[in-house]
């Protein structure tokens, strides 16, 4: 996983196929539902213009991940993720995020994005059609 800022607040972060082992919907209560997600099933929720689609209403989501070069540094970055699309060769996932800051993290936990990033997740929030959260699984060590 890597990410490239594009001005202040906004960035892209690229999550290669080879990295991303799983793409996991979940829902909240009442209906408890799991299922997997291609990647291109993720990356069409941002194709919805619907009122309540992801074109017009981007999820909320948590990056969690760990300092490629120093993996004992821990970091967890509040984003707004406002485009999903496929890489231009096909093998990766490239999200355009916002950084939000969260107002409270604890001091062993640094809240910023890094050029290169290992054992990473992503947590995104509000994903409709019933299953209301998804979550991107980097494979060990990537």
């Amino acid at each position: 996983m890597t990410s490239r800022k594009l001005s202040n607040n906004k960035y892209e972060v690229e999550l290669l196929f080879q990295d991303l082992n799983t793409v996991l919907a979940i829902s909240d209560r009442p209906k408890r539902i799991a299922k997997t997600l291609s990647n291109k099933e993720l990356v069409a929720l941002w194709q919805d213009k619907s009122s309540d689609g992801f074109a017009n209403d981007p999820p909320n989501a948590v990056i969690d991940f760990r300092n490629k070069m120093n993996p004992k540094i821990r970091s967890v970055v509040s984003v707004v993720i406002n485009n999903a699309r496929l890489g231009k060769d096909g093998n990766s996932i490239i999200l355009t995020v916002d950084t939000k800051p969260f107002d409270n993290v604890d001091n062993n936990i640094q809240n910023r994005l890094m050029k290169d990033m290992t054992c990473g997740s992503i947590y995104v929030d509000s994903l409709i059609n019933d299953s209301r959260k998804i979550v991107l699984h980097g494979k060990k060590g990537q």
